[in-house]
């Protein structure tokens, strides 16, 4: 394992001086599209509510209406943090493969953004 000096950070946290494994970039995005997932949802569910907002996601939606809101954030970041392991796990054995499954991953957490983004769009440009 490399020594992080502050000469060397950068490097460190752009994945540069690491050998082996995925990029600090691609975990940044990766918790930033999260954050933005549950921010974007809470809106949709708890303001938007009344224009017919709601949570497609079975497993979510369960968790939703047992523990509401810290109970999502709880849920998202277990699932997220889940899937990082997995992905750290796999990208010190075979690093191709995990930059697709760090792709994938990318897609499918960018997918309710955009979904949830179009659907306030449309609210915002509706009258209400």
């Amino acid at each position: 394992m490399a020594r992080i000096t502050l000469t060397n950070l950068r490097e460190v946290v752009r994945g540069e001086a690491c050998s082996r494994g995925l990029s600090g970039e691609f975990y940044f995005w990766l918790a930033f599209l999260s954050v933005l997932d549950i921010t974007l949802t809470y809106f949709i569910l708890w303001h938007f509510a009344h224009m017919g907002g709601r949570e497609v996601n079975l497993v979510a939606l369960a968790v939703i209406e047992r523990f509401g809101l810290p109970g999502m954030i709880v849920f998202k970041f277990l699932c997220v943090g889940a899937s990082a392991l997995i992905c750290d796990y796999i990208a010190h054995r075979r690093l191709p493969t995990a930059r697709r499954l760090g792709a994938a991953m990318m897609t499918i957490a960018s997918v309710p953004v955009v979904a949830a983004a179009a659907q306030l769009a449309r609210v915002a440009v509706s009258d209400f």
